[in-house]
């Protein structure tokens, strides 16, 4: 069930975001505590109201205090008294601190919530300390806590495997947080908390009509396949919209979710607590996610780089599309085959490797151009030792870490994150002859400022969401195929 929060301050907003957002929900939290202070005198009447809007609407009343995340810096005494007023005010839930004593609940029907909030961290205790917070029958136990890492995620996932007898919510706040938000009936949880588009409540919480719409949690079932985007950063990534939008209008019981990951052991810890059925990888795990494949494809071997893992019934297996989806829109704007073309290469990441190899497979002439020039000659070498048809060379850097020499190319490709969200050029020293093809694989935005500078200078300009259309079609065909026929044919 998904509950909205509320963060109005007044009531009749409060009535207008649940009137807002009714259609993607099934219950709502009223923050009194961030209401102000002339408002509480019509918590009363509050519930029934906020059925007026919506009816079936369950309704849950929370004050919080600001040692917990909340806002109340009133006398606790008068929190006291309210949160006893809720109860016999119509209200479904009412949602009392662990130290608190129990309201008159049973008077009035209310479902006490019995919550524990740790805003710094995840205790290692999670299992205990959600089994010991109920201090009645039928109190729901609810613990927020505020993961810091993918290790500490897999621990909320672990716990919850071993709460499933009890009515629980057991969720993580924050970044690390977001997957324990939307994979609600994976966690057993009894609802899960999200907040009106641009007024989020609490940290990680997502919109009612994303929870609803693009992650579909309604749908999910034992049966459901998961699916994920690893990397980091990854808020910015557009591959939970692409596949959980074809998974719907196919109808598969498949879902996609961003999971921010730090390190790659927790990650393949991760995938087998949910279980994952394969994942995305982006920045900057490809390579890192290399040692714990058990069998790789011929282009992940090559490029020495991973965006693609799937879960096979002999282990992890690696693929890389970034290969296909990088040349795909490149070959569309060419007027000339790959062969022989001089290309600048920017970076000497995971990305930039799996480029190199595309490239060099076609019987390019790359030259690579990295900040970090020792990073560019590696890779070089690496790829170098490939056995392909084209050449490799670096472009090294002057004094001051730019170019030493402006060269003449044919094709400028940014591998780099600088452009993402607009900001930075990776290469302001290079000047456009406007005969280039400028090719940025950052998709976050596509206009990014190479891409304005290389047409501005009469360029023609790939934009990253060319290359991010067509790799994500080469995934989506590998997740299908486990989701509908138990296996990928790859």
């Amino acid at each position: 069930m998904i509950y909205l929060t509320t963060t109005a301050t007044t009531i009749p907003r409060v009535l207008q975001q649940v009137s807002e957002q009714a259609s993607w929900i099934e219950g709502v939290e009223i923050r009194a505590d961030l209401l102000d202070p002339t408002e509480l005198s019509g918590l009363t009447t509050l519930a029934r109201a906020v059925r007026d809007c919506s009816s079936g609407l369950k309704v849950l009343g929370t004050i919080r205090r600001e040692a917990d995340g909340g806002r109340w810096t009133g006398e606790e005494s008068k929190r006291r008294i309210l949160l006893d007023r809720l109860s016999r005010a119509g209200f479904d839930l009412v949602d009392l601190e662990s130290d608190l004593p129990t309201v008159d609940a049973e008077r009035s029907g209310a479902t006490i919530v019995r919550s524990l909030h740790d805003l710094k961290g995840t205790p290692a205790n999670l299992e205990r300390l959600a089994s010991t917070l109920p201090r009645n029958p039928g109190e729901v136990a609810k613990v927020a806590v505020t993961p810091q890492s993918t290790a500490e995620l897999v621990a909320i996932f672990r716990a919850a495997d071993r709460l499933r007898d009890l009515p629980h919510v057991l969720l993580g706040m924050g970044p690390f947080g977001v997957p324990s938000r939307i994979l609600t009936r994976r966690l057993g949880n009894m609802l899960t908390f999200a907040s009106a588009p641009g007024e989020s409540a609490a940290p990680g919480h997502l919109t009612p009509r994303a929870l609803s719409e693009l992650y579909r949690l309604a749908s999910h079932r034992d049966s459901t396949r998961w699916f994920a985007v690893v990397g980091n950063p990854i808020a910015h990534s557009r591959s939970p919209a692409y596949h959980n939008g074809r998974f719907a209008e196919e109808g598969i019981d498949a879902v996609y979710v961003p999971v921010l990951v730090d390190a790659v052991a927790p990650l393949f810890e991760l995938a087998d607590a949910l279980p994952l059925s394969g994942f995305s990888v982006t920045i900057p795990h490809k390579r890192g996610v290399l040692a714990l494949l058990s069998q790789m494809g011929d282009d992940v071997r090559a490029a020495q780089a991973c965006n693609t893992v799937l879960r096979t019934p002999s282990g992890w297996r690696g693929v890389n599309t970034d290969v296909i989806g990088f040349l795909a829109p490149l070959d569309e704007v060419l007027d000339d085959p790959l062969r022989g073309a001089s290309v600048l290469l920017l970076g000497a990441g995971g990305s930039a490797r799996a480029v190199g190899y595309a490239l060099l497979s076609r019987g390019a002439k790359v030259s690579i151009w990295n900040r970090t020039a020792s990073h560019a000659r590696a890779l070089a070498g690496d790829l170098a030792g490939l056995g392909v048809d084209g050449t490799v060379d670096v472009l090294e850097q002057g004094s001051e870490g730019v170019s030493a020499s402006a060269p003449t190319v044919d094709i400028v490709v940014n591998t780099t994150s600088v452009g993402m969200n607009g900001e930075g050029d990776p290469v302001p020293w290079y000047h456009f002859r406007g005969h280039e093809v400028v090719y940025d694989i950052v998709y976050t935005p596509p206009q990014t400022p190479l891409i304005v500078r290389a047409a501005h200078a009469g360029c023609r300009v790939v934009t990253g969401d060319r290359m991010f259309a067509a790799q994500a079609a080469a995934q989506y065909e590998l997740y299908r195929s486990i989701a509908t026929a138990g296996g990928p044919d790859v």
